[in-house]
């Protein structure tokens, strides 16, 4: 299984390396959106307790977003900290200041300061027997970072206040 995911993830990077793709920008509402992300990922989620954190300001707010791509890209967040987190993972989606963001933190080891932009390179294993036990093939991230540069996106990683990684995706509002 293993040799499988690496070939397909290797396969999907090198798309998405040799071409950018059109982005199919549609618009949605926020924390929708991510609550259907959670609910597609749900059989996979199963040993941590994985919360969508929304705020009242935040329930109707509409961003334009390649749907298919930056789910693809939230997703491998989410399934990157269920990797590593110890007990819980928090998702959030916020829109302010002309920026639209996701957040994706969880309470495991957290990331290095000095791996922060390492890790966002292809095949950056911070712990290669972690990763072996737990299935990663060092591509994932990578890919969140192609799709969020398509979007004129940025993505970050710092500590979370659960004592893990927090991932931060941030873009500009888009007028429709």
């Amino acid at each position: 299984m293993e040799l499988e995911e690496l070939v397909n993830e290797s396969l999907s990077y090198s798309r998405f390396d040799r071409e950018r793709p059109d982005l199919v920008l549609e618009t949605v509402t926020l924390d929708e959106w991510l609550s259907i992300l959670l609910i597609e990922l749900n059989d996979e989620m199963l040993a941590v307790e994985v919360q969508l954190v929304s705020s009242p300001d935040n329930k109707h707010k509409q961003v334009t977003l390649d749907s298919r791509l930056m789910g693809r890209a939230v997703k491998n967040l989410l399934r990157n900290a269920h990797r590593h987190a110890s007990n819980r993972i928090f998702l959030s989606g916020s829109c302010s200041g002309g920026e639209t963001s996701i957040v994706v933190e969880d309470g495991g080891t957290g990331v290095p300061e000095a791996d922060r932009e390492r890790i966002f390179e292809p095949f950056a294993r911070l712990d290669a027997a972690r990763d072996r036990e737990s299935g990663g093939v060092g591509l994932g991230l990578a890919i969140v970072n192609q799709v969020v540069r398509w979007h004129q996106d940025n993505v970050c990683v710092e500590t979370s206040p659960l004592g893990g990684a927090r991932f931060v995706i941030t873009w500009p509002v888009t007028q429709s």
